[in-house]
């Protein structure tokens, strides 16, 4: 019994280091991210282009990775085995920082009640037109194209010339079925928050928990003790805090860290972190576990209904938005300003670095504060980033004919949006500086402020057309994608899954929290994935990245959606195309141009 006893700490003590090391490498990808943002802006600097160093370095990380498979087939082995399981991590987690522009709305920056119920009539009818628009021309572009070259004589050659420019990374041993059993394997765990080193089979982990060994091989599991499973479950305390750890760190953090140094030293950076973090895993952890408990079994549709109305983003922002006002009022006159300042300095990481290094001074932060939302905001930029891995894992859907026809599409949504999207703003009686708002109504953050600020516009209202198209996004998604029948595999392959499947159960992934046995799915092949991917598919995408921005990307991904690579590429060249059109001349002039008639 005692050495069952020490080989089951063992386990857990084996099982808590890995975990560590997978968060120790989440916190050296994220550095590595911003140390790259960092020398890409001064890279840019010279052109005052310092707000593209993010999209620029997605690209270019997409770029040296694809560069390095077509040197080396095997260094996608690497990727899916060290860095896959890291860069899926921080994807799932980037959303907080969707949060932070609605929780900085000052009430002195808010529009009366005749202006709001204006931008909300043009945030309606611009959203309608849009989505509606670019999804049905996608569809017939998409379509007359994948029509054309299925007929044409020489669309052999066509395919094949696609495949030798941007393989799939299916010649080093991974495939489709990589990405079901993981998708499965984290579904049954009911947690993404857990990285592991390396773990496994699955078959191989049951045994090793039944026999209370490390996770080491089959070989030192059948020359063990074989207590019973009971040993290992015999403590529910134990199961509880596995379980529940990030949440019940981030709360014993607040009380035993960040209210002492609050009240002692007035240091409200850790406070404030450590409440964004219990607001934010506690609602990724609820809404995953609505999911799939047995509330509201009865009636499906109400249930997806309250599962997406427990978006995670959503009540971020809300719960935050409390938390701040009501830490304000504590304050006094004058309370919310300090909060709000206190909790975001609204400087970009990598701006700060600059200044420290050139001993200036930033006009807008002469302070140089970094608060707990701006490092929000810089696990957003780092996650856009790693996008550029995501992106070579689709290097095939990327580099095609249906790719270029996707940034023909995007360029010219672009230019549709930017000046008819002003045009029919004031027609409803906005202002000038709201109308051109709506001119970068849906691009990422990280370019929509400097396309707002170059033409004059009014940025909250900007951040609030941005944050409020995400998170509608993610509201109806669910819905509009189930009813399309948008794929929900990732990648595509053209082997059988068995050397993949036996990759991906010994790589990198998430901790399970009980034994996960692998599922059928390793005898599923590529044979049953589309050699293409359908007009639908890709226009959702296309859509998705126009209208969706980082968010609806980022709910693709998270999704395992086929339409994800189209989306990511789609939001790229939306979002540059349009701080084009709103800064360079003469679009930058017609477009201000156009809204001060």
């Amino acid at each position: 019994m005692a050495d069952s006893d020490a080989g089951i700490w063992k386990l857990r003590w084996d099982t808590a280091v890995a975990e560590g090391a997978g968060y120790l490498l989440v916190a050296i990808v994220c550095l590595a991210s911003e140390l790259l943002i960092w020398g890409l802006s001064r890279t840019l600097a010279a052109a005052r282009l310092e707000f593209f160093s993010t999209i620029v370095g997605m690209a270019l990380v997409f770029a040296l990775s694809t560069a390095c498979w077509v040197v080396w087939k095997r260094t996608d082995g690497f990727y899916r085995r060290w860095l896959k399981a890291r860069v899926d991590f921080i994807n799932a987690h980037l959303g907080a920082g969707f949060a932070i522009p609605m929780i900085m709305l000052d009430q002195d920056e808010m529009l009366n009640g005749g202006e709001i119920g204006r931008v909300i009539g043009s945030f309606i009818a611009t959203n309608i037109v849009s989505w509606v628009a670019v999804f049905l021309l996608s569809v017939a572009a998409i379509g007359g194209v994948t029509q054309l070259t299925s007929q044409s004589p020489i669309r052999k050659g066509f395919v094949s010339s696609e495949k030798s420019i941007a393989p799939t990374s299916s010649d080093d041993g991974s495939s489709s079925a990589d990405f079901e059993v993981e998708a499965q394997t984290q579904q049954a765990t009911g947690s993404r928050d857990g990285l592991l080193i390396s773990i496994p089979r699955a078959t191989d982990t049951e045994k090793q928990l039944e026999s209370g060994a490390p996770a080491q091989g089959l070989s030192n599991t059948n020359e063990q003790a074989e207590p019973s499973c009971a040993s290992v479950a015999e403590s529910s305390t134990w199961n509880f805090f596995s379980r529940h750890f990030p949440i019940l760190l981030s709360l014993a953090l607040i009380f035993t860290v960040g209210i002492p140094l609050t009240i002692t030293i007035h240091e409200e950076r850790l406070f404030d972190g450590f409440t964004l973090w219990f607001i934010w895993i506690s609602s990724v952890r609820s809404q995953r576990a609505f999911k799939h408990s047995k509330i509201c079994t009865c009636s499906a549709p109400l249930k997806r209904g309250l599962a997406t109305l427990m978006n995670p983003v959503l009540l971020t922002t809300l719960l935050m938005m409390g938390y701040t006002r009501a830490k304000a009022s504590v304050l006094g006159p004058g309370g919310l300003a300090r909060t709000l300042q206190k909790f975001s300095g609204g400087t970009h990481l990598y701006a700060l670095w600059t200044a420290a290094v050139n001993g200036n001074e930033i006009p807008s932060n002469p302070t140089g504060w970094f608060g707990a939302g701006d490092a929000a905001l810089s696990i957003l930029e780092c996650g856009i980033l790693v996008w550029g891995f995501k992106l070579s894992e689709c290097r095939r859907q990327i580099f095609s004919l249906t790719g270029l026809v996707a940034i023909i599409l995007c360029t010219a949504a672009a230019a549709a949006n930017v000046f008819l999207s002003v045009i029919a703003s004031r027609a409803m009686g906005l202002q000038v500086t709201e109308a051109l708002s709506f001119a970068a109504r849906s691009t990422t953050l990280a370019l929509a402020k400097p396309a707002t600020e170059a033409i004059g516009g009014n940025s909250p209202v900007n951040a609030m057309l941005v944050v409020s198209n995400g998170i509608l996004g993610q509201l109806v998604y669910p819905f509009i994608l189930d009813k399309l029948g948008v794929s929900k595999e990732h990648d595509e392959n053209d082997r059988d899954g068995e050397t993949g499947l036996a990759e991906t159960q010994q790589t990198a992934t998430i901790i399970p929290t009980t034994p996960v046995e692998a599922s059928s799915s390793s005898n599923s092949n590529s044979s049953s994935t589309p050699s293409t991917d359908s007009p639908v598919t890709v226009a959702a995408g296309i859509a998705i990245g126009i209208n969706g921005a980082a968010m609806g990307v980022s709910y693709l991904y998270e999704t395992r959606s086929r339409a994800a690579p189209y989306a990511a590429l789609s939001m790229v060249v939306f979002g540059v195309m349009t701080v084009v059109f709103t800064t360079v001349e003469p679009f930058k002039g017609t477009l201000i141009s156009l809204a001060s008639r």
